[in-house]
C-alpha cells in the first residue's frame, strides 16, 4: 500500500504581496519546502532567501492541511 499525498494551503506574506499557493505533499515540512520553491521562482531568487526570510519572520507565513487524502481498498 503506498501514501498518499494531501493537499496543503500555504499563505505567506511578503514585503509587498500576499501569495497563496497549493500543493501536493506527504508531510507540511516538503509542502512549505515545495511552496518556499515556488516563491523563490516567481520573484527569481534563490529559495534559500525565502527559507530565511520565512525563518526570521515565522508569523509572515502559515502552511496548513487543506485537503487529507486516504487510500481505501476495493
Amino acid at each position: 500500500m503506498s501514501k498518499c499525498k494531501h493537499l496543503f494551503v500555504g499563505t505567506y506574506q511578503g514585503r509587498h504581496k500576499t501569495f497563496i499557493e497549493r500543493c501536493y505533499a506527504y508531510t507540511e515540512k516538503q509542502a512549505y519546502v515545495i511552496l518556499c520553491r515556488r516563491i523563490a521562482k516567481k520573484q527569481d531568487v534563490d529559495p534559500w532567501l525565502v527559507m530565511e526570510y520565512f525563518r526570521d519572520h515565522p508569523d509572515d507565513y502559515s502552511v496548513k492541511l487543506e485537503v487529507e487524502f486516504e487510500e481505501v481498498e476495493s
